[in-house]
């Protein structure tokens, strides 16, 4: 036993002990050099190919190259399930043929990918392509495979509400945004939220805070698949414009609890259907074999040796593990700010907090020369940066401004 666990200690600390390149990059604030590693990446178009993609997308997100997030966020969308084309149709069989295991997300990573996604055409007032993406997120979420699962994925209900809205469709506007006050009953307030369902704005804030759930294996020869919270100081974010008194933004994402429930339900694991196949082979196998060199030679106890051999075999090589792959450079939370600028140019400062109201002073962002256009969406991502990067969980005992043409500074 203690050799067991001095084996899966060492396993896990080798697994665990770096991380990519352009993971730190990104966690470090150096969005250019982080997505410039995922785009080399993802030139290889392997089994991974989907996930490089949103990785270089988010990093491209932060480093305001907007276009090119969002041709990433469509090409990953589409090798996902989330985003229909023919040209990807064909790329999705490419790399199909080179891998039994393509990287497509877990619900809450598909939600997430069509939210970007959504959140660019609706910047560009593309309402029909920003719904379209929402609305298969929201089945994505809700996992379609459990009818008794439904989203509570409250991002992609709210930006369903602004579409409808913006397409003049007030009654489904109405229901999008009963469901996304719904979807927080019971885990926070949605107070906060308010002036952005009742469209007191002409000014959207979408600030990322900390790192996304890790993916690890745990369980029966590592073949459960279980989420952790990573570990990041910012719980909270006041947004001050042109040095006035900060108001606090409002979550509207927890990454981890989407990662770790299925319609508010919370998961176990998953993925452990292999391990019990391969304890039942070499538990079969082994079984077999005895029988049969116990048995007097005969055709009869051949039978039971190569049975059982062939068992143990197919056993052995039976590889169980879980998928543990995940998209890493996903905050940890997403808050929104709503308010009405005028037109012309703001300076913003971004004041972060830890979970009990104190000041990060390290985290403060201050963004200068930030345009609000008097038409259209003045829509800005935002990233809390020079945070922890995520790491694998200590094992158990178990069976940015998008906007191009303005400065920042800190």
């Amino acid at each position: 036993m203690r050799l067991a666990a001095t084996l899966f200690l060492a396993a896990l600390g080798s697994a665990c002990a770096s991380l990519p390149d352009p993971v730190e990059r990104f966690y470090r604030g150096d969005y250019e050099g982080a997505a410039a590693g995922f785009a080399e990446r993802a030139h290889a178009v392997d089994r991974s190919f989907a996930l490089h993609q949103n990785d270089y997308a988010t990093a491209a997100l932060c480093a305001g190259d907007l276009r090119d997030a969002r041709r990433a966020f469509l090409e990953a969308g589409q090798v996902m399930g989330n985003f229909d084309g023919s040209a990807t149709r064909e790329l999705a069989a490419l790399i199909g043929s080179e891998s039994l295991k393509v990287w497509k997300g877990d619900p809450y990573e598909k939600a997430m990918n069509s939210f970007y996604a959504g959140l660019l055409f609706f910047r560009d007032g593309q309402y029909d392509n920003a719904l379209a993406g929402c609305k298969n997120g929201l089945l994505a979420d809700g996992d379609s495979k459990d009818e008794n699962a439904q989203s509570d994925f409250t991002l992609l209900h709210l930006m369903e509400g602004l579409c409808q809205r913006r397409l003049g469709r007030p009654d489904e506007a109405a229901r999008a945004f009963a469901l996304a006050r719904a979807s927080l009953e019971g885990r926070s307030s949605n107070a906060g939220l308010e002036p952005v369902i009742r469209g007191d704005w002409n000014t959207v804030l979408v600030i990322g805070l900390g790192a996304g759930p890790v993916k690890y294996r745990d369980g029966p020869h590592g073949s459960w698949a279980r989420f952790a919270p990573a570990g990041y100081p910012e719980r909270a974010v006041r947004v001050s414009v042109d040095g006035a008194a900060p108001t606090a933004a409002a979550q509207a994402a927890d990454l981890f609890f989407q990662a770790s429930t299925r319609g508010g339900r919370p998961m176990d694991h998953i993925l452990a259907g292999k391990a019990v196949l391969k304890d039942a082979l070499l538990a079969s196998g082994t079984v077999l074999l005895a029988s049969g060199l116990e048995t007097p030679h005969s055709g009869q106890s051949n039978a039971l040796v190569i049975a059982g051999g062939v068992a143990l075999l197919v056993g052995a090589l039976l590889t169980p593990q879980a998928d543990v792959r995940h998209w890493e450079t996903l905050p940890g939370e997403v808050h929104l700010w709503a308010g009405w600028l005028e037109p012309g140019t703001h300076t913003l400062r971004l004041e972060f907090e830890d979970g009990g109201g104190y000041a990060l002073p390290s985290l403060t962002q201050y963004w200068h020369h930030v345009p609000v256009r008097g038409r259209g969406e003045n829509v800005y991502c935002f990233r809390a940066a020079g945070t922890p990067p995520p790491r694998c969980p200590p094992p158990r005992e178990s069976h940015g401004g998008l906007s191009v043409g303005f400065s920042v500074s800190r």
